[in-house]
């Protein structure tokens, strides 16, 4: 059962959407969506623009290409210690049968662990330097931060953490408003279709009582609505598949965000706290496109005659 749930886990959130394994050193794109550095780093060298830009494969956002190379993105802190995580109840499974293994005990783990100082291996990161906006430890602190503004990072992550929740706040009400605009949109088509399919109606009942000339008119007309509605769908889709990529956006970094916010270390916090209030505040003030309103497309029958054929 245990080893059930962790293939579960590890299969629904640990996958790469790029390569369809487990992550390989998660790394964080501007917009939240999480990807192998080797697959990412594939994908935006055989899509970058001459602006040194490439899409994200999920939801499009244009990234710009680091300057020191795709090495130099975030961590996904979350997906590298459920990963951690999981691999060591693995080895504790292989030398005892009585492991609590599952997703909710991961969840928990990961919350518990924290980062060291990469420098000085054993330092836990306790200390915010202002001046480099950046986490270290006591030696780092003393060593390569001297006469800096030095504060308690648990100090300056509560603060930080408040000011995330408080961004994750307003960004979520967004959210609803792009799932009750995606809604009206899928309202609209289904109405569209059917005006679509009356006014065909009423052209093949109108068309019933006429010879050739009139059949041959008949199909022009039914070209015509259909072209006017097919554009018109064209349009909705489009629209659609924008309110979509907006909602999806929304929902990916709000997830992060409440992750972060419930379970990140102080040390995650600060890593995190400027580049995604930024973001949340951005996503938060995104308006919500107004589908344009369009003329109804309809179709009056008149009086039969060769004259008016043609004026049809």
């Amino acid at each position: 059962m245990a080893e059930a749930l962790a293939a579960a886990f590890t299969d629904n959130i640990l996958t790469c959407s790029i390569c369809l394994e487990e992550y390989e050193d998660p790394r964080l794109l501007p917009c939240y969506h999480t990807f192998c550095l080797a697959c990412i780093s594939d994908h935006a060298k055989g899509t970058l623009t001459t602006k040194r830009t490439f899409q994200c494969p999920v939801c499009r956002e244009d990234v710009q290409f680091p300057p020191g190379g795709l090495s130099e993105l975030k961590k996904n802190f979350a997906f590298c210690k459920a990963k951690d995580i999981i691999n060591q109840q693995q080895i504790e499974r292989e030398a005892s049968e009585n492991v609590k293994s599952n997703v909710e005990a991961v969840t928990q783990a990961v919350a518990q662990l924290s980062i060291g100082c990469e420098k000085h291996p054993g330092n836990e990161l306790k200390y915010y330097c202002e001046d480099d906006d950046t986490v270290v430890c006591a030696d780092c602190a003393l060593a390569d931060h001297y006469r800096h503004g030095i504060l308690p990072v648990e100090e300056v992550a509560k603060s930080n953490r408040e000011k995330i929740e408080n961004a994750l706040v307003k960004t979520l009400a967004k959210i609803n408003v792009f799932k009750e605009a995606v809604a009206e949109e899928t309202t609209n088509e289904c109405e569209d279709s059917r005006i679509r399919t009356a006014t065909i109606n009423t052209i093949e009942r109108q068309t019933q009582h006429i010879c050739t000339l009139i059949n041959e008119r008949k199909e022009t007309l039914i070209s015509e609505v259909n072209s006017a509605y097919d554009l018109r769908m064209t349009q909705r889709e489009v629209n659609k598949d924008n309110l979509e990529l907006h909602h999806a956006s929304l929902q990916s970094v709000c997830d992060f965000a409440q992750q972060l916010v419930a379970n990140g270390t102080d040390s995650d916090i600060m890593v995190h706290a400027k580049s995604l209030t930024n973001k949340l505040t951005t996503m938060e003030n995104i308006p919500v496109p107004t589908p344009d309103t369009t003329a109804e497309i309809s179709y009056s029958p008149g009086e039969i005659s060769t004259a008016g054929l043609e004026a049809m």
